[in-house]
């Protein structure tokens, strides 16, 4: 989301790490160790612990003595905590967002941020600010910035997936990530050789799930298939795994392309499959609908989700209404997330944002049970759960909207495509 904001607005970014980042932090509790290893006391006669007066690696409480150690450094400096937010902080022309001791500050003007910069340093902080003028890599996330726009990729992590599951002269032929046939449970099928392999799945698995999360929500939907079966998978299973990385292979120098428009609106498109997999699991199994949802801002994803539902719908609009009121968990937050970081940059959009935040919806029961609030005696089973989010949209600060089906960006995300319509959606999303 920042990096959408920072497209859009041309802000100034910077990376500042920590050095040995837990043992700048003061520990409160009594914690004693025995003498390292080569260091002997001068009175050899008795045996002697140390009280730690820093935190360490590996204790229990250092993570949070770390936070409570950034945090007093960037108060001393008159940021404040966000209010949703935790590892957002807010000053009165600067934001910071920090990953544990990786902190990047954002701002219109980046010598200010040059200066804050040596002002932690003279509290005491510790810390190195990155080489260059701007963000060009996060969390092993590349950062391409050109004019008005900005390319996240991770051919990094992408080759490291390859050379793992050796396919490097693999060919390159797969114009999507999945088949249009669902993967199924294949509980006859031939095993995937032994448990060696298992572990081998499960983390060629892991490394994919990070590249769904982070720039490559194209393959989504077909990780979130092969997820199904980490335990015990066969050899059907594996051979979905290769595709996706026959995929990658094609793609690995692409990555996700913001190329924001000039207003803060925040989009969202839910869509489910009802009972997707009726046709193709056992029929007494009961694995129901998939939902799906993708958020936007400002045309630029910022965040999506791929997974199955966790209960049974019985008819295809509450299985779509449990998709839409799913993204609206992420929805809601967003809009005072967006309101604060919009003040602080000083971007004079905050008060319209109350009327830019639309979620797209293309069954119309699951439409009109959003917009009219009642509950009746077909609804009232599910009530409780799913109907939390009604008095946002009743007051207008959520516009819940009819798309049409064709035009579903979550698509993508709730089933298999064929290549004309994967291509076509790949290119709405991620720009190529």
């Amino acid at each position: 989301m920042v990096l959408a904001l920072v497209a859009m607005f041309e802000l100034d970014t910077r990376q500042v790490d920590y050095n040995i980042a837990f043992a700048q932090a003061s520990i409160k509790e009594d914690v004693y160790v025995t003498m390292p290893r080569g260091f002997k006391p001068s009175d050899t006669k008795n045996d002697y612990v140390l009280k730690l007066n820093k935190s360490l690696y590996g204790l229990v409480q250092s993570p949070k003595a770390f936070y409570d150690h950034m945090r007093a450094g960037l108060k001393e400096m008159n940021f404040v905590t966000s209010e949703n937010d935790p590892c957002l902080f807010i000053h009165k022309d600067m934001i910071v967002i920090s990953w544990i001791d990786d902190l990047v500050f954002v701002s219109r003007d980046g010598s200010k941020i040059d200066e804050m910069v040596l002002s932690l340093k003279a509290l005491g902080c510790d810390l190195d600010k990155e080489e260059g003028s701007g963000l060009s890599a996060f969390l092993d996330i590349q950062i391409d910035r050109t004019e008005g726009s900005i390319e996240l990729s991770q051919p990094g992590l992408i080759d490291k997936v390859i050379r793992y599951t050796g396919m490097q002269d693999c060919n390159t032929g797969e114009n999507t990530p999945a088949s249009v046939t669902p993967l199924r449970t294949d509980s006859g099928g031939e095993p995937w050789v032994g448990a060696k392999e298992n572990r081998e799945y499960a983390a060629a698995l892991g490394m994919l799930m990070y590249l769904v999360n982070h720039t490559c929500p194209d393959i989504a939907f077909a990780v979130n298939q092969c997820a199904r079966f980490s335990f015990g998978p066969k050899l059907t299973h594996a051979k979905a795994i290769k595709r996706i990385v026959r995929y990658l292979q094609a793609t690995r120098t692409r990555g996700m392309v913001f190329s924001p428009t000039g207003e803060i609106i925040v989009d969202t498109y839910a869509d489910a499959d009802f009972a997707g997999l009726w046709a193709v699991e056992h029929e007494q199994d009961p694995v129901c609908s998939k939902s799906r949802y993708l958020l936007e801002l400002a045309g630029c994803p910022i965040s999506w989700t791929s997974k199955l539902q966790t209960e049974i719908a019985l008819p295809t609009m509450e299985s779509e209404y449990i998709a839409l009121s799913q993204a609206m968990r992420e929805l809601i937050p967003l809009r005072r997330v967006v309101a604060e970081i919009a003040s602080a940059l000083g971007i004079e959009a905050s008060s319209e944002c109350r009327t830019h935040f639309k979620l797209f919806e293309d069954n119309n029961g699951a439409l009109t049970m959003a917009q009219v609030p009642r509950i009746t005696v077909r609804n009232r089973h599910f009530a409780v759960k799913y109907h939390f989010f009604r008095n946002h949209v009743s007051r207008g600060d959520i516009q819940v909207l009819k798309i049409d089906t064709t035009k579903q960006k979550a698509d993508m995300l709730t089933k298999a495509l064929v290549d004309e319509l994967f291509v076509r959606l790949r290119l709405i999303i991620m720009g190529w």
